[in-house]
């Protein structure tokens, strides 16, 4: 079974919305309300309800086993020459000696009773009642293979209608089911959405099922410009297509698989900005269709045995070409710290910082005064005033070093993930994120900036930002 071809987005709504007159079921039934309820009326008119809209209609019999004079009849009826030749069999609620029958009679058949129908009253006008009633909703949400779907849903839910209208949000409840975790570039952090919709009729108790549908859920968000439901339709998933790496260092880049099937990379071998000066050193063909969420997201490498590309192409069997150039900054004294963060995408995407970097600590304790008093003398070497449950949270302020314009995206993204990491090497913080023993390491950090300028060429000549992040975590030990 292939996997889902449409992905959204679940930090932002995803709404499902059913219509009155989209499909509810109400068309493939007439129901004739009983002789009590006609009894009210003076010259014993009957009601016919019509994918909702209710008609007083005069007594006349019409066998059920001549179902053409029952099409025949729907065709004659205002504004429902659609519903010629639909039914095939009728749903009747009627009361024959007092008795209430509820039943389904197939087309051609010969049962001995009676179907009262007939065409509207002169100088009546159908009435809309509002035919939609409400909506049940059957979400699945689950990782691994298309066919590991399970059999019972992860979470029913319901709405009724309003006016004619009901809408229910999946994405909030399918959120619950993802749990995005540092990686380094391997994993999709995917899962797969089902959801199948029971539609009932106001005036009728019988359900009608509609398709299942299904989708691919990650961790990412619209923006209110893109309004409901936004889809993509790009492949790479990246808003910045131009990015500064380090000088000489890898790069991964973050790409849907599901139209995936190959992808270069290339380097400049004369002056740089030139395409004709441009080789392909690593060309990857013949790539397959995922089938599983771990392959829904797949991080591509832009070095090959030491070579670092400055442009990737990657190819797909629907849709053009999709690109990312590659500026390599100069090495400098402050080398590179790594940031991994959850973009607009729900993707982990890195980021090079190349400026300085400077720690702090700040310590944070409960105190309180005991008494020292023993046998009427104390120790003055003790601790009037005690200290308890002390701990520490280290923070980095970290520089950018000099950025092109055309990633302030990627600023912008970073600033409104709520999952970061980064990576930093033991030289550059010595031990105060972690073992000593570690050349490299990868910690969960919180951005404690919350004020970003978002700097121009034009503005501000050359750009670059300072950003302070808070460890995710107390420097002493206490997960209990």
């Amino acid at each position: 079974m292939a996997v889902p071809t449409t992905e959204i987005f679940l930090r932002s709504p995803y709404w499902i919305t059913q219509n009155e007159g989209e499909d509810t079921g109400g068309v493939h039934q007439v129901s004739v309300i009983s002789v009590d309820e006609v009894a009210l009326y003076e010259n014993e008119y009957f009601f016919i309800y019509l994918n909702g809209v209710r008609h007083t209609i005069e007594t006349k019999t019409i066998r059920l086993d001549q179902v053409s004079a029952i099409n025949e009849y729907i065709s004659n009826l205002p504004d429902y020459t659609t519903f010629v030749d639909i039914l095939d069999r009728v749903f009747v609620t009627a009361v024959f000696s007092g008795v209430q029958e509820e039943t389904y009679f197939e087309a051609g058949s010969s049962t001995g009773l009676d179907l009262i129908i007939s065409t509207p009253t002169a100088g009546v006008t159908p009435t809309n009642d509002n035919a939609l009633g409400k909506v049940l909703c059957d979400l699945r949400v689950w990782t691994g293979e298309m066919t590991d779907e399970p059999s019972y849903p992860s979470i029913k839910l319901r709405s009724t209608a309003l006016n004619g209208t009901t809408s229910i949000d999946i994405a909030e409840f399918a959120r619950d089911y993802v749990e995005v975790t540092y990686n380094g570039g391997s994993a999709s952090d995917a899962v797969f959405i089902s959801y199948e919709l029971t539609i009932f009729n106001e005036f009728s108790n019988t359900p009608h099922l509609k398709d299942r549908v299904y989708l691919t859920g990650l961790d990412g968000y619209s923006m209110f410009q893109d309004e409901v439901n936004y889809i993509t339709y790009q492949n790479v998933m990246m808003s910045d297509k131009d990015v500064t790496a380090y000088c000489n260092s890898n790069m991964r880049i973050p790409v849907l698989t599901k139209y995936l099937t190959g992808y270069k990379l290339r380097r400049y071998v004369g002056p740089a900005g030139k395409f004709e000066n441009m080789t392909t050193f690593h060309e990857v063909t013949g790539l397959e269709a995922p089938t599983s969420t771990d392959e829904i997201v797949k991080y591509i490498s832009s070095m090959y045995q030491n070579t670092a590309a400055d442009l990737m192409t990657f190819q797909f069997s629907q849709g053009p070409d999709e690109e990312v150039s590659i500026d390599y900054a100069p090495l400098n004294k402050y080398g590179v710290s790594r940031i991994w963060f959850v973009n607009r995408f729900g993707c982990q995407q890195e980021m090079h910082l190349l400026g300085r970097s400077d720690v702090s600590l700040t310590g944070k304790a409960k105190d309180y005064k005991r008494n020292l008093l023993v046998n009427g003398g104390y120790n003055n070497q003790r601790h009037q005033t005690h200290i308890l449950n002390k701990n520490g949270k280290m923070s980095i302020e970290l520089n950018t070093g000099w950025r092109n314009q055309e990633e302030n995206d990627t600023i912008i993204e970073m600033t409104m993930s709520e999952q970061i990491w980064l990576t930093v090497d033991r030289e550059t913080v010595g031990r105060s994120f972690s073992a000593k023993s570690q050349v490299e390491y990868t910690i969960p950090v919180n951005l404690q900036s919350e004020d970003t300028k978002l700097m121009t060429r034009l503005n501000d000549k050359l750009i670059n930002y300072t950003f302070k992040f808070d460890a995710a975590f107390d420097l002493l030990n206490n997960v209990r």
